[in-house]
């Protein structure tokens, strides 16, 4: 009878839950950031000036004497047009001048017969008057007419666009045959030697480029070829489609590698304030917001919102949500959960 109540009782005992073990977690001490962030960005070498060439006269397109991508120097012909135009106008203006000279010939002669009719008492003042400020109208006219047929010679010249620099041809946007309207864009010329970097940044990123920025460009499919840029301008709008902001960087020492159109990649030191770099494994989800696992006092998980300034490629800037001295899991974060009771891989190594 008595073992059978024994047996009753160990019956009854509950079974006691075996606690879990504490996780073994890799971590870092934050640190306030002071001193200067490397931010590196890709972006391409384009011309400091590229102009846009047209004729000054209207006119159909004879001939061009350039391809996309010919090196020109200042004062090559780029392209004709047909001077047929040109020439009848410079006749017709020539026409108007003689036709002005024999009228103020004219006009003249007739000033001169009316002060002699006058001094003789035939005629009255107001017919010499008259006479008088005929002449002057037709000196006037004769005027005009000089000086349109000067000008239409002057546009003889304009049948023939030429390179007012040298440099390399990056655009042609009229062919032979093509009527043109007088400045309608033929040509584009990118200056030669006149070179720069333009990179694409984003919002945080564009508020922290002034110009004056000294910028260390290298070229990106050969890392020994480099020089030192200047930023010279931030667009001060967005594009409408990448939301980003057009930086401009000057290379006045850029290699000859360093050609229109080659990637290149601009690194600069950018002043770190108030903000905490970790590792980018670190991150993880919060109510769909960034957040952290930091390690209590208690060698608990408590699970944080923070503010992401930026993503570099292995890290990730923070400006808000942590305390200097506070410690982050850096590694494992998605199999986490708040509450966990863990321990430190450091200290255990």
């Amino acid at each position: 009878m008595a073992l059978l109540v024994v047996a009753v009782l160990s019956g009854c005992k509950e079974e006691v839950a075996t606690p879990e073990a504490a996780r073994p977690v890799r971590t870092v001490i934050v640190e306030a950031e002071t001193g200067f962030e490397s931010v590196t960005q890709t972006g391409e070498v384009v011309p400091m000036r590229a102009l846009d060439l047209a004729f000054k006269v209207p006119g159909r397109v004879v001939k061009r004497e350039v391809a996309l991508g010919d090196l020109v120097q200042a004062g090559d012909l780029l392209a004709s047009i047909d001077p047929r135009d040109i020439e009848n106008s410079v006749a017709m203006a020539e026409a108007d001048v003689a036709a002005a000279e024999a009228a103020e010939a004219a006009a003249r002669a007739q000033a001169d017969r009316q002060r002699q009719l006058f001094e003789k008492e035939i005629v009255a003042e107001a017919a010499l008057q008259a006479a008088e400020a005929e002449a002057e109208a037709a000196k006037g006219r004769l005027d005009a007419a000089r000086a349109g047929l000067a000008s239409a010679r002057d546009q003889r010249s304009y049948a023939d666009l030429r390179a007012p620099v040298g440099g390399i041809v990056t655009a042609v946007l009229s062919d032979p045959g093509e009527v043109v309207a007088a400045g309608q864009s033929v040509v584009q010329i990118a200056e030669a030697g006149a070179r720069e970097a333009a990179f694409n940044l984003s919002a945080e990123l564009a508020t922290e480029a002034v110009p004056g920025l000294s910028v260390h460009v290298t070229l990106l499919t050969d890392p020994t070829v480099v020089t030192a840029g200047t930023l010279r301008e931030v667009s001060p709008v967005a594009d409408p489609v990448t939301r980003t902001y057009r930086v401009l960087v000057t290379l006045p020492d850029a290699p000859a590698a360093m050609g229109f159109g080659a990637v290149v990649e601009g690194q600069v030191a950018v002043p770190v304030e108030g903000s905490f770099i970790i590792p980018a494994a670190a991150i993880t989800a919060m109510d769909g917001a960034p957040a952290v696992y930091v390690v209590d006092s208690t060698m608990k998980l408590e699970r944080r919102p923070v503010t992401v300034l930026r993503y570099e490629a292995e890290t990730a800037v923070l400006s808000g949500g942590l305390t200097v001295g506070e410690r982050v899991v850096t590694a494992g974060v998605s199999k986490l959960r708040p509450g966990q009771d863990v321990t430190l891989m450091e200290a255990a190594q």
